[in-house]
């Protein structure tokens, strides 16, 4: 029997039970478990004979200017955040003065059963979608393990969902061009800190390079990407490393109002751009860049952006004094998001939301600090 795929737009379709999804499935647990086995061989192999660090790769990573693609490939299945990726979006990105997108993926709810951890291959073929359409429209495209919470809470128990997501996703992409880039995850904490982390990423770099050895991939720390983790991060043997890093401060200006950030009824906090808060902002900034020059890392800051409920004037002013002061020390640079809560695209009106555009890529002088 011949099986076709089935396009990813057809829900509830009869053949998602049928024999052809077995064979799928089972053709992909089989290759699962023989390329496992490779990896898990050279990684020892790798292990053994890796005596001295690598070295540090000091070159700005291949973009500069990134949007997130927030709110949509990383909710959990039938939820919905205010928006569905469409690929017309990726040269709507393009157009605006971008050269890079960042796609985070829940990648972990949307695999099988232990011990294998099977990768869905229907939901996979619509993350491929996304992928080439981003990649055609000449853009780079920075995909990213988001939102993994159960190995935040068990890390010791969903290790190996872990090492399987990167293995198969370093098998699936290993032909893709050097303009499609690995971030290992989003955001690490709970219980996946200090050591534990730095092992875990280490043994995923490691896995990665068998069959990616010169694709860039982006680290963090285990503190949400935040600051205050930078003195406990190891940096992987290897080279062609991105150090990222998220800046939301201060939270209860940017989170004001939200209830998943618990300030639901936090509102009317202000950010005037005084000098206090501006040395606060470039002393931040400054710890990050002493640690990545010590170690030979260009840096990524990953996110960074302010919710809708604050005015779109006072959203800008802190979005271009960040953004400022990143470009100011050579980093790249993610805005969050798209066209969500955080939104720098209105998917109403179809329309950028011009103040914060041109706080990001304009060539008209944003309002400035003081």
């Amino acid at each position: 029997m011949r099986c076709f795929l089935i396009p990813t737009h057809i829900k509830n379709d009869p053949l998602s039970t049928s024999p052809c999804r077995a064979r799928a499935l089972s053709s992909a647990r089989l290759r699962v478990s023989f390329f496992m086995r490779i990896g898990i061989t050279l990684f020892a192999l790798m292990l053994l004979f890796a005596s001295s660090p690598g070295k540090a790769d000091i070159s700005a990573p291949p973009f500069k200017r990134v949007m997130n693609m927030g709110n949509a490939l990383e909710v959990p299945p039938g939820q919905y955040w205010g928006i569905k990726i469409e690929n017309a979006y990726f040269n709507i990105i393009k157009q605006a003065g971008f050269d890079a997108v960042r796609l985070p993926v829940r990648f972990s709810a949307y695999t099988g059963e232990a011990p294998d951890h099977i990768l869905d291959p229907y939901f996979m073929a619509k993350v491929d979608d996304h992928v080439r359409h981003a990649l055609s429209s000449g853009l780079v495209v920075i995909l990213d393990l988001h939102h993994f919470d159960e190995l935040m809470a068990s890390p010791i128990e969903r290790k190996r969902q872990f090492l399987s997501i990167w293995w198969q996703l370093s098998e699936r992409y290993k032909d893709y061009s050097d303009q499609l880039i690995f971030e290992i995850l989003n955001e690490p904490t709970g219980e996946l800190q200090g050591d534990l982390w730095n092992d875990y990423l280490q043994e995923a770099v490691f896995m990665i390079r068998v069959n990616n050895p010169n694709r860039y991939l982006v680290i963090s720390t285990d503190t949400m990407n935040h600051i205050a983790g930078l003195a406990r991060l190891k940096i992987p043997q290897t080279h062609k490393l991105i150090l990222s890093f998220h800046y939301y401060a201060p939270f209860e200006f940017t989170h004001q109002g939200q209830a998943f950030a618990g300030l639901q009824d936090k509102t009317g906090r202000t950010w005037g751009c005084t000098p206090a808060e501006l040395q606060e902002l470039q002393r931040d900034f400054q710890t990050v860049r002493d640690f990545a020059s010590s170690h030979g890392l260009p840096v990524f800051l990953g996110e960074f952006g302010v919710n809708t409920m604050v005015s779109d004037q006072e959203r800008a002013l802190w979005t271009t004094a960040v953004r400022q002061q990143a470009e100011k020390l050579g980093f790249a640079w993610g805005y969050w998001e798209f066209g969500s809560g955080f939104s720098a695209y209105d998917l109403e009106k179809n329309a950028w939301r011009p103040e914060i555009l041109n706080a990001l890529v304009g060539a008209r002088q944003s309002r400035k600090c003081q």
